[in-house]
């Protein structure tokens, strides 16, 4: 017998949240001698639900259907509990059976059983894992499983238990079942399977038992999952970001934004032109002496836009701190399944004014409309630390400029004269070796996309630390610079044009913002792409003259680099 499933099944598993070994999992196998399948074959209430077993088969995946029923499952030596419906519409079932037999399987015949033996005992409400992986209560005081009551109960079998129930377990989508129903999202299910990966569960490829003298030869078991539930994952050498939210998980509770096609289309043409690439080769920043990145720019762009509609769709319910799923829609923020904050107004326009479907494992809001902004979710501002060694550009540096050091301010000496906030109370520390040296610093700037940004320098003064707070003695001059940004202009380019600004100085009397340059758009994107940034460098400029008169100085104290975003 071929695609043999007792492996499969085992997995499903039917954990219980306050049972007793002794009252939940004694089958009275000693006392017992039929087959849950003949006990519930000799019922004639049970008729209906017997012939759906006898003509559903197992499948090992949703297009792998094995020779075995479950008939056959309930006639082996492996235990299950099974809660069987005496009243259901069978002719509907039977014609489903007909068109979808893998539906059949998973809506209906495995949401009644689950593996073990499971006794009505006690007052305990315990979690169950049907066959399908969705999650139902038994309670037991009550003697319901997910709100159905029990009618007969702990009928013993050689290999298991059996319960009747008067109509079926109510089954519920997740929420990947539930985006398989749309015929208006299309566009996002084909999106996600994408990332759809197939192989051998060796876990569950084992050999069955033995059943009428014949051992069932299991055959390959195979798991479909999507790696675009994960966070980040390589494909084809290009790292891919997905949604942090596995939504066929059932022990999980998510609220998803789902665009309809017509919604889809609309993001992907305002998004699309943010994603222009270079169809030459990209630089290796990070390690010189190897190639260049050359991408296919159709391909990058098509893969990038629709990253960056789907990667903040998904919300954790129980990670948005006091808020519940009830107040989605009108909060002052909410926290992505990918650790994106989204903030009034846009986190309650994402809604489109839409209220939700309930699930199995959370809630779904289907949108006409994708009413995200860039900046608060596909082009969100850059933030890059002084204080961070990894996007120091070690190419930009001047062999001249010493003491490249992340300083810390102890609270006990920040200078309370200086206004503003420093960002994680670090920031770098540069100065020359010698006086008429000039000073730089230069970084990367990561996952810069073809858009316009204003950038900004936040510069301190040289007094930010001080020896004594109620005594302080050190004073300060402003640090006069001028910035160099290097990029690609143009699509087909080889080398990188660079931007200089004029002189600039930093105010002393506070942490200042210092615009570098307004309304910058870069022509080509950056992200996804290995290796590649675009650098900014900052030098100081002051003459050895206005260094020794104590006009300027050309030591530099570097907050942040900051890429605000501009585009609407």
């Amino acid at each position: 017998m071929n695609n043999g499933i007792i492996g499969a099944v085992i997995i499903a598993g039917c954990s219980a949240c306050t049972d007793t070994i002794a009252d939940h999992y004694n089958e009275n196998s000693n006392v017992a001698k039929e087959t849950l399948w003949e006990i519930i074959k000799a019922n004639k209430d049970l008729a209906d639900f017997a012939e759906v077993l006898e003509k559903t088969h197992y499948y090992t995946s949703e297009t792998k259907k094995s020779d075995m029923t479950f008939k056959d499952l309930l006639s082996t030596n492996s235990k299950f509990t099974v809660w069987a419906p005496k009243s259901f519409n069978k002719d509907s079932i039977l014609a489903e059976l007909a068109e979808n037999e893998y539906d059949v399987q998973q809506r209906f015949v495995k949401n009644h059983i689950c593996t073990f033996s499971q006794n009505l005992t006690g007052t305990s409400i315990d979690s169950l894992t049907m066959l399908n992986t969705k999650m139902n209560l038994f309670d037991n005081g009550n003697a319901t499983l997910k709100g159905i009551k029990l009618i007969e109960s702990n009928i013993g079998a050689s290999n298991g238990i059996l319960h009747t129930i008067a109509t079926p377990v109510p089954f519920l989508d997740n929420i990947y079942e539930y985006l398989k129903t749309l015929d208006n999202a299309k566009k996002i299910r084909e999106y996600l399977a994408l990332g759809d990966t197939t192989y051998i569960n060796e876990d569950l490829s084992t050999t069955g038992p033995v059943v009428d003298g014949s051992i069932l030869i299991v055959d390959t078991v195979w798991t479909t999952e999507s790696q675009l539930f994960y966070y980040s994952f390589d494909k084809n050498g290009n790292t891919w970001y997905g949604i942090n939210a596995n939504l066929k998980n059932e022990d999980s509770s998510f609220a998803m934004v789902i665009p309809t096609d017509a919604a889809w289309d609309k993001a992907y043409e305002r998004i699309k032109p943010l994603f222009k690439y270079m169809s030459t080769t990209y630089s290796n920043k990070v390690k010189k002496e190897e190639a260049g990145t050359q991408v296919n720019i159709d391909s990058m762009q098509n893969i990038q836009t629709q990253m960056a509609i789907v990667n903040n769709l998904v919300f954790s319910t129980n990670m948005q701190g006091h808020y519940t799923i009830n107040d989605f829609g009108r909060t002052d923020s909410l926290r992505t399944t990918t650790n994106r904050y989204i903030y009034a107004p846009v986190c309650n326009d994402i809604f489109d004014g839409k209220s939700y479907v309930t699930l199995s494992n959370g809630y779904a809001y289907i949108v006409d409309n994708f009413n995200y902004t860039p900046s608060e979710s596909y082009m969100p501002d850059i933030e890059i630390e002084g204080e961070s060694y990894f996007d120091l550009y070690e190419d930009g540096l001047n062999s001249k400029t010493t003491n490249h050091g992340s300083t810390v301010i102890v609270k006990n000496r920040r200078n309370p004269n200086i206004a503003g906030t420093v960002s994680e109370d670090m920031f770098m520390y540069a100065r020359p070796k010698a006086i008429s040296d000039n000073t730089t610093l230069a970084y990367r700037i990561p996952d810069v996309l073809s858009g316009k940004y204003d950038i900004y320098a936040v510069m301190l003064p040289t007094n930010i630390i001080v020896a004594d707070t109620a005594n302080i003695t050190e004073t300060a001059v402003p640090t006069k610079f001028k910035a160099t940004l290097s990029y690609y202009d143009k699509e087909t380019a080889t080398t990188e044009k660079k931007a200089n600004t004029g002189t600039l100085q930093n105010d002393i009397n506070r942490v200042d913002t210092i615009l570098l340059y307004e309304d910058f758009e870069f022509p080509i994107a950056y992200k996804g792409v290995k290796n590649a940034y675009p650098t900014i460098t900052l030098t100081t400029a002051a003459s050895r003259p206005e260094i020794l008169n104590g006009k300027f100085s050309n030591v530099m104290y570097l907050d942040k680099i900051i890429l605000k975003t501009k585009e609407k």
